[in-house]
């Protein structure tokens, strides 16, 4: 009591604790680091629909429990459910696996709307995996990062745990060192960018072509610390 005013003191709530996280493979599953990997077993896949949504899945058959939890692969761009085998025969242990192909992607026919954008993705990963009953362990690559991630956002009650394998992010930041070229900037800017858009519209497809190799080239010598030109030439071999 302080001046007559009683002060009370809030007593600090007890933290409850988390259970220790359980890995999603078995110690051992998984191939090392730059050695051969274990032989993995073609999966045909097939057409299924869940939340009112068909897309083609290949599935990884995982532990026979009632409880046990489902992991659905989202590929990147210009890829397929196909990118998955080797992990999801790794995890397959500890829960069952479903590789999808999104639509206009590996066997998915191509959406009617002709919408391609990351959000139109999402909803159609959404729908599907509200249709399988119970939250997922969610995990995409590249393309496939981005729409995990906007599948989690907008349901996290479908998500048991997210995996990002180098997602494919936006990067809005104004940096020179993002430019792919001079003639991209000289585009935008007034009275100069009728004349910049033409003189690209004269180059050919090959010489378009080789200035991007060379703007990765670059991009991945910085990384590297190696000579532009080589960097230019690690990306042509490819």
């Amino acid at each position: 009591m302080m001046g007559g005013v009683i002060v009370r003191t809030a007593r600090p709530r007890p933290r409850r604790a988390l259970p220790p996280p359980v890995p999603m493979a078995e110690p051992g599953a998984l191939a090392a680091l730059g050695g051969p990997a274990a032989p993995t077993p073609y999966r045909p896949g097939r057409r299924r629909t869940a939340g009112g949504t068909t897309v083609h899945v290949r599935e990884t058959p995982g532990p026979t429990r009632e409880d046990a939890a489902t992991a659905v692969y989202v590929h990147g761009l210009g890829g397929s459910s196909n990118n998955w085998a080797e992990l999801a025969q790794g995890l397959s242990s500890r829960s069952r696996g479903l590789a999808v192909d999104l639509p206009g992607f590996g066997r998915t026919p191509p959406p009617a709307s002709g919408d391609y954008r990351p959000a139109a993705h999402a909803a159609v990963v959404e729908d599907f995996v509200a249709g399988l009953g119970a939250p997922v362990h969610l995990l995409g690559n590249s393309l496939g990062g981005a729409v995990a991630l906007l599948v989690a956002a907008r349901r996290p009650d479908l998500v048991r745990t997210l995996t990002l394998v180098s997602p494919a992010m936006p990067d809005l930041r104004p940096l020179p060192s993002r430019v792919g070229g001079r003639r991209a900037v000289l585009a935008l800017v007034p009275g100069v960018g009728a004349a910049a858009r033409r003189e690209q519209a004269q180059r050919t497809p090959a010489e378009r072509l080789d200035a991007i190799w060379v703007g990765v080239g670059q991009h991945f010598a910085a990384e590297l610390e190696v000579p532009a030109e080589r960097g230019a030439a690690m990306i042509r071999q490819r």
